[in-house]
């Protein structure tokens, strides 16, 4: 794991230790009452952003959290991702997802290694979203940052907004659309027409 920088080690202990109640006192300014937020998916987070970064600092744990909190409703998560990407060679993506216990695979080209990745993510689920918006932020600083895209999508009319975040940005993209799409999917969306985080 990263050498954990800062004087805020108890928010670390509370990410990887305590019940959701002790999390939200730790980081309550974005928490509103109600959010729902599932407190072993940041636990896992956490531990995959440790693993890949030297040191983690109080605005990857925000990251984090913030990320888990913006997810909107449950459908389908990415279980595995992968992309070949380069100069002279056609953008491709497979991935892996997974909803209600049950896994779906399928690949995509594209343009790009995001628009790869989307059009698997379309092929895997049936559903074909219209990227409107793309917009891709550093989350926290230096080379190893996370990256938070948020992007908004057309789904046969029915407008929503996604969020996504990981150190690496085609991941963080994944995330995104998922998002956006588990909100159009979601029972509840049905009637509304723009959907937001």
């Amino acid at each position: 794991m990263g050498r954990f920088q800062g004087h805020r080690w108890w928010i670390i202990s509370a990410l990887l230790t305590a019940p959701l109640m002790a999390l939200a006192a730790a980081v309550p300014h974005i928490f509103s009452p109600g959010t729902p937020i599932v407190s072993a998916q940041v636990n896992q987070n956490f531990k995959n952003l440790a693993d890949r970064k030297k040191e983690v600092y109080d605005e990857d744990l925000m990251a984090i959290v913030t990320d888990e909190a913006t997810q909107g409703p449950a459908g389908y998560e990415l279980e595995y991702l992968h992309v070949i990407s380069g100069t002279g060679v056609v953008p491709s993506a497979t991935v892996k997802l997974k909803k209600e216990g049950q896994v779906f695979q399928d690949s995509g080209v594209g343009d790009g290694p995001v628009d790869a990745v989307l059009n698997a993510i379309d092929a895997v689920t049936g559903m074909k979203g219209r990227l409107q918006d793309y917009s891709l932020r550093a989350a926290t600083s230096g080379k190893d940052a996370i990256g938070e895209v948020s992007m908004k999508v057309d789904f046969d009319g029915t407008v929503v907004w996604g969020k996504g975040a990981s150190t690496d940005v085609i991941e963080a993209s994944a995330r995104a659309y998922l998002s956006a799409l588990n909100r159009v999917t979601h029972p509840a969306a049905q009637h509304v027409k723009e959907i937001g985080p």
